[in-house]
Protein backbone atom coordinates (compact mmCIF):
# COMPACT_ATOMS: atom_id res chain seq x y z
CA UNK A 1 0.00 0.00 0.00
CA UNK A 2 1.19 3.76 -1.06
CA UNK A 3 0.69 6.85 0.46
CA UNK A 4 1.54 10.09 0.97
CA UNK A 5 4.80 11.16 3.29
CA UNK A 6 2.50 12.75 5.30
CA UNK A 7 0.11 9.80 6.28
CA UNK A 8 2.98 7.59 6.36
CA UNK A 9 4.83 9.79 8.88
CA UNK A 10 1.91 11.19 11.28
CA UNK A 11 0.22 8.21 11.38
CA UNK A 12 3.02 5.31 12.02
CA UNK A 13 2.09 5.49 15.55
CA UNK A 14 -1.87 6.58 16.06
CA UNK A 15 -1.91 2.62 14.96
CA UNK A 16 -2.17 0.11 17.55
CA UNK A 17 0.12 -2.73 16.44
CA UNK A 18 2.28 -4.38 18.51
CA UNK A 19 5.08 -3.57 16.82
CA UNK A 20 4.76 0.27 16.18
CA UNK A 21 3.99 0.39 20.09
CA UNK A 22 6.96 -1.38 20.83
CA UNK A 23 9.34 1.23 18.95
CA UNK A 24 7.33 3.97 20.44
CA UNK A 25 8.08 2.89 23.62
CA UNK A 26 11.79 2.49 23.33
CA UNK A 27 12.08 5.81 21.59
CA UNK A 28 10.08 7.34 24.24
CA UNK A 29 12.99 5.77 26.99
CA UNK A 30 16.07 6.87 25.22
CA UNK A 31 17.89 10.09 26.56
CA UNK A 32 16.43 12.07 23.48
CA UNK A 33 12.72 10.81 23.01
CA UNK A 34 11.76 14.06 21.55
CA UNK A 35 14.93 14.09 19.31
CA UNK A 36 15.20 10.48 18.06
CA UNK A 37 11.11 10.65 17.12
CA UNK A 38 12.33 13.75 14.87
CA UNK A 39 14.57 11.56 13.54
CA UNK A 40 12.48 8.82 13.13
CA UNK A 41 9.72 10.68 11.29
CA UNK A 42 12.63 12.17 9.01
CA UNK A 43 13.55 8.96 8.03
CA UNK A 44 9.66 8.19 7.50
CA UNK A 45 9.21 10.99 5.71
CA UNK A 46 12.56 10.14 3.27
CA UNK A 47 11.99 6.26 2.76
CA UNK A 48 8.24 7.48 1.89
CA UNK A 49 9.24 10.32 -0.65
CA UNK A 50 7.71 10.94 -3.71
CA UNK A 51 9.95 9.30 -5.80
CA UNK A 52 10.22 5.85 -4.24
CA UNK A 53 6.67 5.39 -4.18
CA UNK A 54 6.55 6.06 -8.03
CA UNK A 55 9.24 3.86 -8.67
CA UNK A 56 6.66 1.22 -6.88
CA UNK A 57 3.87 2.70 -8.81
CA UNK A 58 5.47 1.81 -12.15
CA UNK A 59 6.80 -1.41 -11.10
CA UNK A 60 4.27 -3.16 -12.52
CA UNK A 61 3.13 -4.69 -8.90
CA UNK A 62 0.16 -4.53 -7.45
CA UNK A 63 -0.24 -1.87 -5.05
CA UNK A 64 -3.26 0.04 -3.38
CA UNK A 65 -3.52 3.65 -2.22
CA UNK A 66 -4.22 5.13 0.91
CA UNK A 67 -6.07 8.43 0.02
CA UNK A 68 -6.85 9.32 3.46
CA UNK A 69 -6.24 8.00 7.25
CA UNK A 70 -10.06 7.26 6.91
CA UNK A 71 -9.89 4.72 4.39
CA UNK A 72 -12.20 1.80 4.84
CA UNK A 73 -9.08 -1.28 6.06
CA UNK A 74 -12.13 -3.77 5.57
CA UNK A 75 -12.46 -2.56 1.42
CA UNK A 76 -8.79 -2.32 1.13
CA UNK A 77 -9.09 -6.08 1.77
CA UNK A 78 -11.76 -6.56 -0.42
CA UNK A 79 -9.60 -4.95 -3.50
CA UNK A 80 -6.77 -7.64 -2.15
CA UNK A 81 -8.89 -10.70 -2.26
CA UNK A 82 -10.49 -9.93 -5.62
CA UNK A 83 -7.12 -8.89 -6.81
CA UNK A 84 -5.48 -11.94 -5.88
CA UNK A 85 -8.89 -14.26 -6.08
CA UNK A 86 -9.25 -15.21 -2.96
CA UNK A 87 -12.80 -13.31 -2.59
CA UNK A 88 -15.71 -15.52 -1.77
CA UNK A 89 -17.52 -14.43 -4.93
CA UNK A 90 -15.00 -14.33 -7.29
CA UNK A 91 -14.98 -18.31 -6.34
CA UNK A 92 -18.48 -19.01 -6.86
CA UNK A 93 -18.23 -17.16 -10.36
CA UNK A 94 -15.40 -19.90 -11.59
CA UNK A 95 -18.09 -22.59 -10.82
Amino acid sequence: MVTTPEISTNEWFNRMDKEKQFLLDVIKKTDKPEENLKKFKETLTYANRQEVVERFTKSGFFYLVRETVEDDILEKFKQVEEHFGLSNKQKKNEN
